[in-house]
């Protein structure tokens, strides 16, 4: 391997790293903000909130709970990509039969596609979870205000 094809590994590597350390981040905030807005949503001062402080922090609730469910689905995809390629590097090590090609082929492009869906459904995790802060922190100030 040239040094360049060995940068590039390096900085693959990191980057994976970096996904899994995010996705994971997320995913405790996520179930952090679950169990303190359940907190809340529990207590007997809940119901003297006014309708927008109660709703606002039930929209929270719902959103925190929808981002770690995103996150758990992007660990997953992650999961069965990394599966699903170290099976590949294992089959591209025998015989090139026809058949096995055809796999290889089909095999290459479904792992593209977990790829892409562990980063999209980590996107979608990143912005539920900060619409979830958004809307909490905005109850917490109108709570405080009444």
């Amino acid at each position: 391997m040239n040094e360049l094809e060995s940068r590039i590994a390096r900085w693959d590597e990191i980057r994976r790293q970096q996904l899994s350390f995010s996705i994971n981040l997320f995913l405790i905030f996520s179930v952090s903000a679950l169990g303190y807005l359940s907190t809340i949503l529990l207590s007997e001062r809940f119901s003297g909130y006014s309708f927008a402080v109660r709703y606002l922090f039930f929209i929270a609730f719902l959103l925190a709970g929808l981002a770690a469910l995103f996150g758990i689905g992007s660990s997953i995809y992650r999961l069965l990509d990394f599966r699903l390629t170290a099976r590949i590097v294992r089959e591209e090590a025998k015989d090139k039969t026809p058949d096995r090609v055809r796999w290889l082929d089909k095999a290459r492009k479904k792992a593209k596609t977990l790829g892409r869906l562990s980063w999209c459904a980590f996107w979608i995790q990143a912005a539920v979870f900060t619409l979830a802060m958004f809307a909490a922190g905005i109850a917490i100030v109108l709570a405080v205000q009444t």
